[in-house]
């Protein structure tokens, strides 16, 4: 869908909250699902690393480190863009894509620490949540440092209720 397409961001309160919805759908989402399988489920634990232990771990490595380049490139484009609703679309795009990447190994891990009994995996699983809760949450200062927003566009963000079509 081209960028001209979307509907204008009205101010910063409206995308704010539909940043938080996304997040809290994501993060209650991962949660929910290791309570089921962690907590109200049997959990019968095995000793020793499987197999699908060792994949886990080397999709934590590899999917690390894609993640850690993959965001300085979408953050420099981000920052690149001109206007601030612009940026705010774009990064926007960049917190649903940290988010699933974050998500997917949360999944993956819940889902070995329940078919292989893997107590590692089914606590990398929650150290993923929590750090999605500590890290990735989107507050007004880490949309900031990360847009590293100059004065100007600060005013909209101090002042929520301002309209930002066409800044």
């Amino acid at each position: 869908m081209p960028m001209d397409s979307l509907q204008p961001i009205k101010n910063y309160a409206a995308y704010r909250r539909t940043l938080w919805i996304l997040f809290f759908a994501v993060f209650s989402g991962a949660l929910m699902f290791w309570l089921i399988v962690f907590v109200f489920l049997p959990f019968h634990a095995r000793s020793g690393p499987s197999f699908l232990d060792k994949i886990y771990w080397f999709f934590i490595l590899a999917e690390g480190a894609a993640f850690f380049i993959l965001q300085s490139k979408l953050l420099a484009t981000v920052r690149a863009e001109k206007t601030l609703t612009a940026k705010l679309r774009r990064y926007q795009t960049f917190f649903l894509i940290r988010l699933a990447i974050l998500e997917g190994l949360i999944i993956f891990g819940i889902v070995i620490g329940m078919t292989q009994g893997s107590v590692a995996a089914q606590r990398i699983s929650m150290m993923f949540i929590l750090l999605m809760l500590l890290f990735f949450m989107p507050t007004t200062s880490r949309i900031a440092t990360e847009l590293q927003l100059n004065p100007q566009e600060m005013r909209f963000l101090d002042h929520p209720d301002l309209p930002l079509e066409g800044k």
